[in-house]
Parts: C-alpha cells; sequence; structure tokens
C-alpha cells in the first residue's frame, strides 16, 4: 500500500494530485511577515519530500482534465482518479486542470509537451488523431468490454480513416424533444413514448398548426443562439431524417452531402416552420419551454433534465425527433479519453491502459453520470439505472442509444471551421432563407479548406 495519500493540495502545487490554477479556492498571495515565510519554508520542504515520494513510488502519469467542468463533475474527477491512483502502486497520477484544453492539447504536439492522458471533446477526434495527438487503442479493451459500450460510443470514439478506437467515453448525450404534456393533451396530440412510435412529418405539422391555434409556440430549436452553434449537434438528426448530412462519409468531402437536395430541404425546413409561425423566430432566449411555457417543444439534449424536471415537474416529457421521411435518428457525443503518443516516448501507456479499463468500472460510469447527468456509456450500468428503465423519464434516451439510431458529427480535421460554419449558415437560413445558396456556397469553402491542408491524406 502507499504511504501517501493523495489528495488535492492547493498550497502544495507539486503534490501528488497537481491542480491547475483553477483547482485552488484564492488567488496567489505576497508573502509579507516572517511567521508567513517561515511557514511557506516549511511548505516548500514538505511539496519536495512528497515529490520525491512520489518518484520513487511508481511511473508518473499525467493527466489533462478541462478546467470549465461544473463543480460536482470536477470533484468527482478528483475522487475517481484519486481512488485510481491509491489502488495501483506502478503509477502515480498527476493531474492538471487545462483552460482551453482543445488548444492547449493542439499546441503540446507541437511542443512536445503532451500529457500521458487527456480528456478531449469526442467531436475533434479528427482533428487530434490527424495531428497526431492519440494512439490507437483497440489492442486494451476486449470485445466483452466493446460489446458493453453503447455502440453510438465505440462509433464517437473511432476514427473512420483507419477504423481505429482512439478514444473511449464514460458517457454519452442524449437528444430527443422535450414536450410539455398537458399542452400535447389540450390539442389531442398521440403521444410517442418509443423512437418507433414517432410521428411522421404530416403528424407532427398537424400538431404544430393546433398548436398555433391555441395561442402556443410549437417548437423551440435553439433559434436564440445567434451564432448558431448548437444547431450543428440538434439538428443532424432532422437532416438525416430527410435523408442529407454534414459530409459525406466515405470521402469526407462536404460535397454531396451538404450541398445535396436532401440537406437543402433539411434548411429549408427551418425557414418554413419560423414562416408557419411555428418557431418564434426572434425568440432572445430559450426559456419559453421551460420558463414562460409559451413553448411546447424543445429541441435539446439530456442536461436539460434537472431544470424540466423542476419546473415543469410530470408535464416535462421526452418525445422523438419525428420521421422526415428516412427514419428517426438522435444526436450523440460526450467528452472522450485518449492515450496519447507523449505516453509511447514516456514509457507509459500499459499504465494508462489500465487507468482507462479503471475507468470504466460500473461504479465510476454511474458515479460520472450522476455527477454531470449524463448517459451512462455501458448498457450494463444502464440495466440498474431505474431513469433509464422502461417507462422511466429518461428511457427514450437509453432506447435511442441502444437502437444504434444515434448519429454522430462527422470526424474531420476541420471539425471546428465545419461546425461554426454550418451553424452559422442555418441560424441565416432560419431568418431569411435561400438555403439552396448558403449551403452550395459554403460547401466549397469547406472542402476547399480540406484541399488546402491535406485533411483528408493518410496519415
Amino acid at each position: 500500500m502507499k504511504k501517501i495519500h493523495k489528495r488535492a493540495l492547493c498550497g502544495l502545487v507539486s503534490g501528488i494530485l497537481v491542480l491547475g490554477t483553477a483547482g485552488c479556492s484564492g488567488e496567489s498571495k505576497t508573502v509579507e511577515t516572517k511567521s508567513q515565510v517561515q511557514n511557506q519554508t516549511a511548505q516548500n520542504e514538505e511539496s519536495q519530500a512528497l515529490t520525491q515520494a512520489v518518484q520513487e513510488g511508481g511511473k508518473d502519469i499525467t493527466v489533462w482534465i478541462p478546467s470549465n467542468l461544473v463543480e460536482t463533475e470536477r470533484d468527482y474527477y478528483y475522487k475517481m482518479l484519486g481512488e485510481i491512483d491509491e489502488a495501483h502502486e506502478e503509477f502515480q497520477i498527476k493531474i492538471s486542470e487545462q483552460a482551453d484544453l482543445s488548444n492547449q492539447l493542439l499546441s503540446a504536439i507541437i511542443s512536445d509537451d503532451l500529457p500521458d492522458l487527456t480528456m478531449s471533446d469526442g467531436n475533434r477526434l479528427g482533428v487530434f488523431c490527424h495531428a497526431g495527438v492519440f494512439l490507437p487503442l483497440d489492442d486494451y479493451f476486449s470485445d466483452d468490454i466493446k460489446k458493453d459500450l453503447l455502440p453510438s460510443v465505440i462509433d464517437e470514439c473511432t476514427y473512420a480513416p483507419e477504423g481505429k478506437l482512439y478514444n473511449i467515453a464514460q458517457f454519452d448525450s442524449g437528444l430527443a424533444l422535450w414536450a410539455n404534456k398537458s399542452m400535447l393533451e389540450e390539442v389531442g396530440a398521440r403521444i410517442p413514448k418509443s423512437y418507433k412510435e414517432a410521428w411522421d412529418r404530416a403528424e407532427f405539422e398537424e400538431i404544430c398548426q393546433k398548436l398555433k391555434d391555441k395561442g402556443y409556440w410549437a417548437l423551440d430549436v435553439g433559434q436564440s443562439d445567434t451564432t448558431g452553434s448548437k444547431f450543428y449537434y440538434t439538428y443532424l438528426p432532422v437532416v438525416k431524417s430527410f435523408g442529407g448530412d454534414w459530409m459525406d462519409r466515405t470521402t469526407m468531402e462536404a460535397k454531396g452531402a451538404l450541398d445535396s437536395d436532401a440537406t437543402i430541404e433539411a434548411a429549408e425546413y427551418l425557414y418554413w416552420l419560423g414562416q408557419q409561425g411555428y418557431i418564434d423566430v426572434m425568440a432572445d432566449s430559450d426559456d419559453g419551454y421551460y420558463g414562460k411555457k409559451n413553448t411546447c417543444m424543445l429541441l435539446y439534449g439530456h442536461w436539460m433534465a434537472p431544470q424540466v424536471q423542476e419546473l415543469l415537474g410530470e408535464d416535462g416529457i421526452l418525445v422523438p425527433i419525428p420521421n422526415f421521411g428516412h427514419g428517426v435518428y438522435t444526436g450523440s457525443g460526450s467528452q472522450t479519453w485518449g492515450i496519447t503518443t507523449k505516453a509511447e516516448k514516456n514509457g507509459t501507456v500499459e499504465e494508462c491502459a489500465v487507468i482507462l479499463k479503471e475507468l470504466l468500472k460500473p461504479e465510476y460510469v454511474q458515479g460520472m453520470s450522476d455527477a454531470n447527468g449524463s448517459i451512462p456509456g455501458l448498457r450494463s450500468v444502464l440495466e440498474k439505472d431505474p431513469k433509464y428503465a422502461e417507462g422511466g423519464a429518461l428511457y427514450l434516451f437509453r432506447e435511442q442509444l441502444e437502437g444504434g439510431i444515434a448519429v454522430n458529427r462527422p470526424h474531420t480535421p476541420a471539425a471546428v471551421y465545419v461546425r461554426a460554419t454550418i451553424g452559422q449558415t442555418l441560424r441565416d437560413i432560419l431568418a431569411y432563407g435561400n438555403a439552396k445558396e448558403a449551403m452550395e456556397e459554403i460547401t466549397a469553402d469547406i472542402d476547399q479548406l480540406i484541399e488546402d491542408n491535406n485533411y483528408n491524406s493518410k496519415q
């Protein structure tokens, strides 16, 4: 057993779990008195002793996590990683919180200063793999573990050019329509409980018209976000249901997908919903559903659950996104974990793999889901969580993810530009229309960026 109990110590920056600046509750202060100087010296000596003990106890594993986590989530990461660290003599975990983690990773690959193990935004897997941040993980996870992981998690963590698993995730996201049950009942709407019972386009539009006739806005799609960034995630399942996509998943170009008739039709549908008076195009907030209660449905994710349950109670229910002709889809994506190429240089790959396997223990997957409100990434954990049991308030999220109807955003090295460009363009289309011209223009821009940077080359 390790003799030193590791914990976060703001006064001992070089302690066993190294915190970023956001980890300390107070700012640095100037030492002004003799007693303070003596106390600081004693702390420094103790810190040096702790560091030496760490070095003698096993390999140092530097772990990066984002600094913008909510308190409950951040605390659980420290608890979880601390317990994993305490259970293993062969390594010592050092946590460092990083502001703007994505850009820090890209900078670190240039300066050769990557951590051994890191969290990252799963949507940027293509960016990081193209830059050479991550090592493939297939050899470290058994078929049994892969079968227990949700198919959406496997898809999110697999980089298509090589078809290899580069990340793992403890949790996933859920996407559907949050609906007001009383409003739907008021207009006599059928309430689907399964994605297999989803409304078709005609039924959905009939419900929207009846809601409008009652003086309600039918739908909120996140239109108050003037950047449109939410659309890249939330509107993709609608686009897929129209038969379109953001990119061709085979060529990894926008041409043939983003400028397709199906995607253009889906984009034009946003404008049509506004013109029909089903969407409040001028909304300056997204609380029409859960606050003002003048909007029946909200196209948002699982993170709304606490707010919906608090403000709407039993009236806050989930219904699937409608079938617009080519099937029913949901969104997917989360924060993921990966072993970096620096770990290979440091000789710590095996130790990092042990940590990743520990992170997938059911108790940690459940604990993380409880801490941040996400969807557990393991089927075995979902089976035991009453919220996701059939008839439970969040069962639809589970059914959709297990049913394999989740669509991840395309893993392209151009992901950051693609997200911003598509999001803003959809926001403009919602206000002004002209979907065909707008989509064709950004398709050319995106593909030119991909060509200029040789993003689709084999690594």
